[in-house]
């Protein structure tokens, strides 16, 4: 899976708590049942800023919620245990990133999401990646 911010959803406001800050998000995704690629505004600046937090705390072993989940609800990710005993992050996908292949009603399902088997190294390159993303997209305006 990779996930990239590819800009602001309205570039032209820069002084709305909410508008200015959503990002229009990335995602290409391997899957058993067949890759796809979506994008759509699905996180706002400081809930990157966030994803990114929870990378860290989930990589340094810290007290982190099992869960870190948005605004919209597109993507959200679990930190979970397999049955090696391996930590692995699941990103599940929901609207507007899943594949086309995945016919939904609007509500959120919980069947489409891929498994990443995850070490401490990992979630801090995805933490610091996700960080020099948003050096290009700061929060432009006070929530």
């Amino acid at each position: 899976m990779e996930l990239v911010l590819v800009g602001y959803q309205f570039p032209q406001i820069a002084t709305a708590e909410y508008d200015s800050n959503w990002l229009n998000v990335r995602v290409r995704v391997h899957h058993a049942r067949g890759d796809w690629t979506a994008q759509d505004p699905s996180l706002l600046t400081y809930e990157a800023a966030q994803l990114a937090d929870w990378l860290e705390a989930v990589a340094d072993g810290k007290e982190a919620d099992a869960e870190c989940s948005f605004l919209e609800p597109n993507l959200r990710f679990e930190l979970r245990l397999a049955p090696s005993g391996q930590r692995v992050l699941r990103a599940f996908f929901e609207l507007e990133s899943r594949p086309k292949w995945a016919t939904h009603d609007g509500v959120p399902e919980d069947d489409i999401f891929v498994d990443l088997p995850v070490d401490r190294s990992q979630l801090t390159a995805a933490a610091a990646a996700l960080r020099e993303q948003l050096q290009v997209y700061p929060q432009r305006a006070a929530r």
